[in-house]
Order: C-alpha cells, then sequence, then structure tokens
C-alpha cells in the first residue's frame, strides 16, 4: 500500500511484484481508496525508481554488485620466519697469501693464524715461482720468527703491526734466540710494513738479523733494539740486504749499534738512524762489507766513543746524507793489516770530521758548520 495524508506530495515507497504470467502479466493495477469516503479524487504520478529480478522463484533475490572495499583493518599477529635463502658465493681468496690475525686460530681454520710463525711453517712449497705472502693484520704479536726462502712478511703498517720478543741467546752472530725476526740461509725474503722490537734480556739481541742469505729486502719498516747490554737494530752476517724508507733505533747500556754489517753487501736509500749509549755507532762496516748509501740520516751519541759510521777494514759509498757523531761522523779503522778502509762521501753534511786511518773521499761535501770539506774530508 501507498499511504500518504492529504497534502502529502510524496508517499512512502512500496515494491510491487509484476505478474509474468496471466492476463495481468506485465502489468501493475493501481487502486485509489480514501479510506472508504465517497468523493475524494486524486492525481497519481508513478515513479518506478529501479527493479530487481527473482532469480530462482524461492523469494530470494539476486545478488547485487559488491560494493566499495571498508578501511583497511588493523594489522594481523607476525607471521613465522621464511625459509632460509640460498648460501652466498665464498668470498675471492687469493692463492699464496696467509693471513695472521689477533682474532686468527693457532691452525689457521677460520681463516687466519694468530702468530706469525704458525703461518710461516704453514708453507711447504714457497719457490722462486711460487712466492708466498703472510699478510700480517693489525696488532702486537709474538716476534720469534723466522722466514724462509720465498716468503714476504708484510704488516698493516708502522705503528699499526707490531712483532716484539726478547733476546734469550748471548750469540755474537744472528741466530733465532737473538732476533726478534731472522733469515738464516735464505733467498727472496721481505720484510715491510711493520714495527719489529727487540726488548733486549742478553746482550747482543737483535730487532732483525740476517745470516748467510741473499736478496734480503727490508722497507717501510721500523727496527727498534733496547734493553740489551749490547743491542744492534739490524744486524748481517755473509748477507746482501738491501733498507729502504726504514727507521732504525737502537739503545742499550754499554753498546748500541743501529746497523751492523759483517762481510756483507748493505745498500741503504733513505733510512734514518738513531743510536745511543756509552758506545754508539750508526752504521759498522766490518770485514771486508761493501755498502752504497743514499739520502741517509745518522745520529750516534750519548757516550764517549759515538760514531755515524765505523768503517773497519770495509768499502763506503755515501751520497746526499747526514752523519753525525758525538766523537766523529765517520771512523776508519784498519785492523790486523787487513784491507784498508775506504770511505767515499758525496754530497753529504758529515759533524764532528773523521777520525782514523786517512783513506777518506770527499767531493761537495761540508761540515757542520756548513764549510766546504777538502777532498779528504778535512
Amino acid at each position: 500500500n501507498l499511504n500518504f495524508s492529504a497534502g502529502d506530495v510524496t508517499p512512502n515507497a512500496v515494491i510491487v511484484a509484476l505478474p509474468t504470467a496471466g492476463s495481468q502479466a506485465g502489468s501493475v493495477e493501481l487502486l485509489y481508496d480514501a479510506l472508504g469516503a465517497v468523493g475524494p479524487t486524486a492525481d497519481l504520478l508513478v515513479d518506478v525508481t529501479g527493479f530487481f529480478v527473482v532469480a530462482d522463484g524461492s523469494g530470494s533475490a539476486a545478488t547485487g554488485p559488491q560494493g566499495p572495499a571498508g578501511p583497511a583493518g588493523p594489522a594481523g599477529p607476525q607471521g613465522p620466519a621464511g625459509a632460509d635463502g640460498a648460501d652466498g658465493a665464498n668470498a675471492f681468496t687469493p692463492a699464496r697469501v696467509v693471513q695472521v690475525a689477533v682474532n686468527g686460530t693457532p691452525d689457521g681454520t677460520n681463516g687466519a693464524f694468530d702468530s706469525v710463525q704458525a703461518a710461516v711453517d704453514s708453507i711447504t712449497d714457497a719457490s722462486p715461482t711460487d712466492r708466498y705472502l703472510v699478510k700480517i693484520g693489525p696488532g702486537t704479536f709474538d716476534g720469534r720468527v723466522s722466514v724462509t726462502s720465498h716468503v714476504h712478511l708484510e704488516g698493516s703498517g708502522v705503528g699499526v703491526t707490531t712483532l716484539t720478543s726478547p733476546s734469550t741467546s748471548a750469540s755474537t752472530s744472528p741466530t733465532p734466540a737473538t732476533s726478534t725476526v731472522f733469515v738464516g740461509n735464505g733467498t727472496d725474503v721481505g720484510i715491510r710494513g711493520m714495527t719489529v722490537f727487540n726488548t733486549g734480556g742478553t746482550n747482543n739481541g737483535r730487532a732483525i738479523g740476517v745470516i748467510g742469505s741473499t736478496q734480503v729486502t727490508i722497507s717501510d719498516a721500523r727496527a727498534v733494539s733496547t734493553g740489551s747490554s749490547v743491542g744492534f737494530a739490524v744486524a748481517m752476517e755473509g748477507s746482501e740486504v738491501d733498507l729502504s724508507r726504514v727507521r732504525v733505533a737502537a739503545t742499550g747500556g754499554n753498546a748500541s749499534v743501529g746497523v751492523a754489517s759483517v762481510a756483507s753487501l748493505p745498500t741503504l736509500r733513505d733510512v734514518t738512524i738513531d743510536s745511543t749509549a756509552n758506545v754508539s755507532t750508526g752504521i759498522s762496516l766490518v770485514d771486508g762489507s761493501i755498502m752504497i748509501a743514499r739520502s741517509l740520516r745518522v745520529v750516534a751519541g750519548g757516550g764517549s766513543n759515538s760514531y755515524g759510521l765505523l768503517n773497519r777494514n770495509s768499502d763506503a759509498t755515501i751520497e746526499s746524507s747526514d752523519l753525525s757523531g758525538g766523537t766523529s761522523a765517520i771512523l776508519n779503522e784498519d785492523f790486523a793489516g787487513d784491507s784498508q778502509p775506504v770511505s767515499k762521501v758525496g754530497a753529504s753534511r758529515l759533524v764532528n770530521g773523521v777520525s782514523g786511518v786517512p783513506t777518506f773521499r770527499c767531493g761537495a761535501s761540508y761540515n757542520e758548520d756548513f764549510a766546504t770539506l777538502s777532498s779528504v774530508c778535512t
């Protein structure tokens, strides 16, 4: 029924079933009844606002179109972890490089050894065509390292990597027991990028000791000897050793030597040497050593006998350098009728002159007052 009162314009809406069969199929009959009263009339305007079809005749309407999505609900609880992903590719490991680190292991199973000697000992097939590099990370490590042929030690920098040990022998020749780093009867050996420190404990302590070896290079490094009554920062015997960009320091109770050479062939370039003791020597050349040096800075002092260079029956060629000794810059000594020492100096400064056997040759050199020296260094 559509019900409305007098004066209403719009009555209530109504849903009317549309006959689909019989004489009234497709039509709607409209009847007006003024609640039984006689006389009233009405004008009707019918507005069909829509229709729907009952699908199965059961009275249930067909499903209309889906309405718009409602607002998002609150987040649900965290779901379980997903499965592990595939393993990544292995990190690149260069051939013939052995790592040493403070967090390494004794056998190197985690990729690095915890000691330098263990790393060196793990190398069994080094050769002239298969050289090895022992790469040492930052930190302080136990020295007492004996390096074999075709093996090079490389630290992470001076002041970053330090090898240190005491001397446990008073041997007058370099040995593993007297040296923090030792090279014996080897060839093609390198020591670079680190500080090597010998803390003494006995006479003849050595930071770096080399004997019977060739093609030994020490570069971009620092060698320090202290605490021995007689101490050597770098000592070589019967060897061929090249030092470049090296800082050397030796301090001892009685005697100290920065670089000591016995019957050897040292080559020095851009090397700084400080030696302080009662008897101190910057460089000692003995028993037919032959040295070629350039860009040295040598200072020896602290006692009654101090020499920048002690040349005993050896041959020294020095250029573009500065040598200073508390007693004299250079002392030439001739022992037991051996070949006379010869010291040749060019374009250098000699503080406190020269002494000993007068076998000196000077060119374009000068003293501590920058006065030109004669051809015999006087």
